[in-house]
């Protein structure tokens, strides 16, 4: 087992060296299913295998991903409404 550094990990998924930073100290959510990073003295390490684990788990993702529906803004509407517009 080898553990990997913030700089392996974002050669490994092609996002900058801040980003990975930022999912490990928390300071954005990182994706699901994320591995949390193992201590070693002042540094953070990640297992080869839980990474290796989570990019294939991200592999498996089905391609066809539905586009989210907005939320509507303002207040939301009544019945009564409805009815005093039609």
């Amino acid at each position: 087992m080898r553990l990997l550094t913030i700089s392996d990990i974002a050669q490994r998924v092609s996002f900058s060296k801040a980003t990975v930073k930022h999912w490990a100290y928390r300071r954005r959510p990182a994706p699901a299913g994320f591995p949390n990073p193992i201590r070693v003295g002042r540094s953070l390490r990640w297992p080869d295998l839980e990474i290796d684990a989570w990019i294939a788990s991200l592999a498996g993702i089905d391609q066809k991903q539905e586009e989210p529906t907005k939320p509507r803004r303002g207040r939301p509407r009544t019945q009564s409404d409805k009815q005093v517009e039609g």
